[in-house]
């Protein structure tokens, strides 16, 4: 009995430290994530004082100071709405609000929205669309869910053939992301869509190791899976799938 309590008594105090490095890893990553945005956009106000100050200010500098600002507080906004959404998650539910949409059209939608992004990233990007692949999901969380893919596509995998595919079997939507990118180890492959974990421990690579978890969430809240296949040195990808159709109306526990 004594031994079985002190092996316990070990498990526990093992899960404890992991769980503790875990916080520590995340902090520090959460520190640097946060000090990225913060730093320019402080030496763009910064700037602009003293140009305003001297009387030297041009509009187009003041305009580019501005631009400079706008673009950090949005990284900012979106580190913070990562943060809200796990808290959310946590609380144990959050809501859905499915309307009838076309994936198709809000997948081209976000594709023309990061169009000057993919091309600074050097993706070259190919559609195989099924037409017409309607259903019965949250615009909004999809486009989260989405958008992380493109993100991740242009942050792990740039310099690299993006190809998107989207059909319908029976009752049952898929959506996939695949890249010609470095490909993810296996042993990474089973905890990548944890929370707080990151495809690389490049802290040149922005993230807090989010997107992923939350775009899991998301996808099995309408009933759904997210899946990955992937090979070093060949690339990644990532497949959705939806069932077509949800209760109307229905709040969806996660």
């Amino acid at each position: 009995m004594n031994a079985s309590l002190e092996e316990r008594v070990k498990e526990r105090t093992q899960e404890l430290e992991n769980a503790l490095k875990v916080r520590d890893e995340f902090l520090a990553i959460a520190a640097h994530e946060f000090k990225t945005p913060l730093t320019p956009l402080l030496m763009q106000l910064q700037f602009g004082r003293k140009r305003v100050q001297t009387g030297k200010a041009t509009t187009e500098e003041l305009l580019n100071a501005f631009d400079v600002g706008v673009r950090q507080v949005r990284s900012l906004t979106n580190l913070v709405e990562d943060l809200l959404e796990i808290s959310r998650l946590q609380s144990g539910w959050f809501e859905l609000h499915p309307e009838t949409m076309d994936i198709n059209d809000l997948l081209l939608d976000l594709e023309s929205k990061f169009k000057l992004q993919l091309q600074r990233a050097k993706i070259q990007v190919t559609h195989h669309l099924k037409e017409e692949i309607q259903g019965y999901w949250d615009r909004k969380r999809l486009g989260q869910v989405i958008t992380n893919l493109f993100s991740n596509a242009m942050k792990y995998a740039p310099h690299s053939n993006l190809t998107i595919v989207t059909n319908k079997v029976n009752d049952i939507m898929s959506l996939s992301f695949t890249d010609s990118g470095p490909g993810i180890p296996i042993e990474k492959q089973k905890s990548i869509f944890d929370r707080y974990e990151r495809m690389t421990t490049d802290r040149s690579i922005s993230g807090l190791g989010l997107g992923l978890f939350i775009s899991k969430r998301i996808v099995e809240a309408h009933g759904g899976a997210i899946e990955l296949e992937s090979e070093v040195g060949v690339g990644s990808t990532f497949r959705i799938l939806l069932p077509l159709k949800t209760d109307q109306g229905e709040i969806v526990e996660s």
